[in-house]
């Protein structure tokens, strides 16, 4: 028995959906993917700042690693320091470093420049100690941590004297890197001293801490900390 056509073009206008629908379900996938691009953008922030530490976290290992495995640097020249530069007026990168040539006219040059995540910044840089006492807490805008061959001996200083050079670059006597060059007695380098000491060095027994600051979210803040003591590495 055949089926009369007004049924079955009645069960083919059932097959589809009407207007109102279509609207319902486009409402719902709306609603769903407002939801998900939230979510996704609350997590981004502090996945950045988080990739930002390890990072940095791992730069300065792989610094001090530099040191102890005695690396060259591509002109074939050998490092006896390498040096991490942090500069405030730069809060979106950091520079890996390398001083060679240390016995006669020691050279600086630039190895990698290091780009913070977007809306990562360095906020603050504290050393903290520097043979005072009590031990106090200093901010610097600019500031060095050098790690020295062939042990990767931690060494800060809190000036980046020249800040800004064609490399490679021969270090002067009146520069921030000679402190690193210079490096015999742990001696204080106060800054408002003048003149300065001639023995007057880079700290080794001090602690760096490094804060890390994600714009995108008020309050999202990390830290990383070096103790020139141990030369461990910590974050929080």
């Amino acid at each position: 028995m055949k089926t009369p056509k007004s049924l079955i073009y009645n069960h083919q206008l059932n097959l589809g959906f009407t207007l109102m629908e279509l609207m319902v379900v486009l409402t719902i996938m709306a609603f769903l993917f407002t939801g998900i691009i939230v979510n996704i953008n609350g997590q981004r922030a502090p996945r950045d700042i988080k990739i930002a530490q390890n990072e940095l976290v791992s730069n300065i290992r792989k610094a001090q690693s530099y040191t102890l495995s005695a690396r060259s640097l591509p002109s074939g020249e050998s490092a006896q320091y390498y040096v991490i530069k942090f500069n405030l007026a730069k809060p979106t990168e950091y520079t890996i470093q390398a001083i060679s040539n240390v016995g006669t006219s020691p050279r600086l040059q630039d190895v990698e420049v290091i780009k913070l995540p977007v809306n990562v910044k360095i906020t603050a840089l504290s050393i903290t100690g520097r043979l005072s006492a009590p031990a106090t807490q200093d901010p610097a805008s600019c500031a060095l941590v050098g790690f020295s061959a062939p042990y990767g001996k931690v060494l800060f200083n809190d000036g980046c004297v020249p800040v800004s050079f064609t490399g490679p670059y021969t270090i002067q006597s009146t520069d921030d890197y000679q402190k690193f060059v210079n490096f015999q007695t742990n001696v204080q380098c106060i800054n408002n001293l003048t003149p300065l000491p001639s023995s007057c060095t880079a700290s080794a027994d001090s602690i760096v801490t490094i804060t890390l600051t994600n714009s995108a979210q008020a309050g999202l803040q990390k830290q990383v900390t070096i103790n020139g003591i141990t030369g461990g590495v910590s974050f929080n």
